[in-house]
């Protein structure tokens, strides 16, 4: 059974990080009151990561619904009255996630001097415009990294934690997306590494945007560890690309799911008189996604 309405994108994601940080004891509490049916979950030795995507997929997709395990949870981890009937003064562990939990972007531009010039600095505005003025914009934050070079790009996403990775610049396919140097050349970081990188933050980002030329083949490498994860399948002209972004976070900023505003960004590219709606490309990971 399905939520009759789901939860919004980022209470999903609070409650996928609450799960995670929940001690041993009260997930085994947790199990035995939602009951789910014999093998539905990994075996209790099994990493905790496993065990809590397996208890949410099921809970959305055959079980109690979302909102059923987001109360249950909330029950468990709150104060609770121990025998004897004498509250403790503060709960045993520290209660999860706010379910209003911030949503941070981070933007990752790179324009190389020996690559044609993009206007990064119109779309970053333009985004950050949108939020501003967007229904839930104290949902978002929004961390800029410019001329963003590889040990920028690693050292920004273990550092700043974001939920959502935005690259702006240019995609050369198959040999990779194009940083910058220490002196402002292209330096081009192949498939195998970036999927590699956003292997290790599997349990944390939920979404990867690569808004440059070709990066649908960098976009299916990482979409095997990342929910979503949006490539272009070939080249996208400035216009198109900025068009496509703003209406991304449009649409996220007022609280919609990542799959419509997929849909709303590649509308607001024909809505701007363009040809290029269906060069971007939406990938499902195979994790289970928020």
């Amino acid at each position: 059974m399905s939520d009759p309405e789901p939860l919004p994108p980022l209470d999903r994601l609070a409650l996928s990080q609450a799960l995670l940080k929940l001690p041993d004891p009260q997930f085994k509490q947790l199990v035995f009151a939602l009951n789910p049916p014999p093998g539905i979950l990994p075996a209790d030795q099994s990493a905790l990561g496993d065990r809590a995507a397996s208890l949410l997929q099921w809970a959305e997709n055959s079980g109690p619904g979302l909102a059923v395990l987001q109360q249950t949870l909330a029950q468990i981890s709150g104060e609770r009255v121990p025998p004897g009937g004498q509250r403790p003064t503060a709960p045993e562990t520290p209660a999860p996630a706010s379910p209003r939990a911030k949503m941070k972007i981070l933007i990752l531009a790179a324009n190389p001097k020996n690559t044609p010039h993009l206007r990064l600095d119109q779309e970053v505005r333009d985004i950050e415009e949108g939020l501003t003025r967007a229904q839930q914009r104290d949902r978002f934050e929004l961390v800029q990294r410019w001329a963003a070079r590889p040990r920028d790009v690693r050292l920004a996403i273990l550092e700043l934690n974001p939920q959502i990775v935005h690259f702006s610049g240019h995609g050369a396919g198959e040999a990779g997306l194009a940083l910058e140097d220490d002196q402002g050349q292209a330096q081009l970081v192949p498939t195998a590494a970036l999927a590699g990188l956003f292997e290790l933050f599997a349990d944390q980002v939920q979404c990867v945007l690569l808004n440059a030329c070709y990066s649908a083949v960098q976009g299916q490498a990482i979409a095997q560890h990342i929910p979503y994860v949006i490539g272009m399948k070939q080249a996208i002209g400035d216009t198109a690309a900025r068009e496509f972004a703003v209406g991304f976070y449009d649409a996220l900023g007022a609280g919609r799911d990542m799959e419509f505003a997929f849909k709303y960004a590649c509308n607001s590219i024909q809505m701007a008189g363009l040809r290029e709606d269906l060069t971007p490309v939406l990938l499902r990971g195979k994790r289970f996604t928020l």
